[in-house]
């Protein structure tokens, strides 16, 4: 497969390098500190201690920082005040969490049920996050859909989970075949049951192992550890390290997108954005209105500058 710019994951990376799209370095000192030992410190010893390889150590790591990174600017940071952007992206970033943890808890013991659904859940995750940048309204959709599910059809929202996949770029990742592959294994078709009674299953005389599966490693453990298993695994890995790479992308791009559920709660943002954008900047308003004042300007046209003055200073991205 064709190697793109953040398709870094794989058997001979060494660990991850220092990219624009990694964020901890921008923050201040004590929040990187605080992330370090607040947050990194729940999770530390599930990763150490997790059927990893050093260089995915090092990658899992990252991203759990790097996922706390965006949840402190985009959730924690996001204002005082509660608006739908906030909300789908403090869900976004927690399903991605979700995933990380539940793809390492799986590594040990080898619990093929739940590492499926962790990788499931974030090649879906990163479906989903596609459409919104695509389509800046689809959520409000589903929101009204929420409120009114005889409205279904006419809302036309309903939209299968494989369209979206499918519509996901495939020069980035095999997403498609990917997820068709990990879907015969967590699906509750007869697909899955064979799925499994081959993985677990005693040789038959046909050699197919099927129908005479040893029920032993039921509930905490689907597959017994071997080198055949452990090779999946580890393949799988790192499949799901460069999606979660690429989430970190896509996620990013959502800063131009704006959720709101309508009209009022766009409008009411803006106030709520303003108020506090002038109170952060009170003291530099304040001298420029003042300046204005003692040298006989306008004052309302001098604070008006000062005011997109600070507007384009702070929109500017760090370098």
């Amino acid at each position: 497969m064709k190697r793109t710019p953040w398709r870094f994951s794989d058997e001979n990376a060494d660990g991850p390098t220092d990219r624009p799209i990694y964020k901890l370095k921008t923050l201040a000192a004590p929040e990187r500190l605080t992330i370090r030992l607040v947050y990194w410190k729940r999770w530390r010893g599930l990763v150490k201690k997790s059927r990893l390889s050093n260089a995915q150590r090092e990658f899992a790591e990252l991203y759990f920082k790097e996922i706390h990174v965006r949840y402190y600017i985009s959730v924690v940071k996001g204002g005082s005040y509660v608006t739908t952007s906030r909300l789908i992206r403090n869900y976004i970033l927690s399903k991605a969490n979700e995933s990380l943890r539940s793809v390492i808890c799986a590594l040990k013991p080898y619990n093929l049920t739940m590492f499926v659904h962790g990788l499931r859940s974030q090649i879906e995750l990163n479906a989903l996050i596609s459409k919104f940048i695509q389509d800046p309204e689809y959520h409000k959709k589903h929101i009204q859909l929420n409120e009114d599910r005889a409205r279904a059809k006419e809302l036309d929202t309903v939209i299968n989970i494989n369209t979206l996949v499918e519509k996901l770029d495939s020069t980035v990742l095999p997403y498609k075949r990917a997820y068709d592959n990990l879907s015969l294994l967590l699906h509750p078709n007869p697909s899955a049951i064979k799925a499994y009674a081959q993985a677990e299953g005693e040789r038959t005389e046909d050699g197919t192992g099927l129908f005479r599966p040893r029920i032993k490693h039921y509930f905490d453990e689907t597959i017994s550890h071997c080198s055949a298993t452990a090779d999946w695994f580890k393949s799988q890995v790192w499949l799901f390290l460069s999606s979660l790479e690429h989430f970190l992308i896509m996620f990013d791009k959502l800063a131009d997108v704006d959720f709101y559920v309508g009209d009022i709660e766009r409008r009411q943002h803006e106030r709520f954005a303003m108020a506090q954008f002038i109170a952060d900047h009170e003291k530099e308003i304040l001298r420029a209105a003042n300046d204005s004042d003692r040298n006989g300007e306008d004052v309302s046209a001098a604070v008006q500058r000062e005011i997109q003055r600070l507007m384009e200073k702070y929109a500017e991205p760090k370098r």
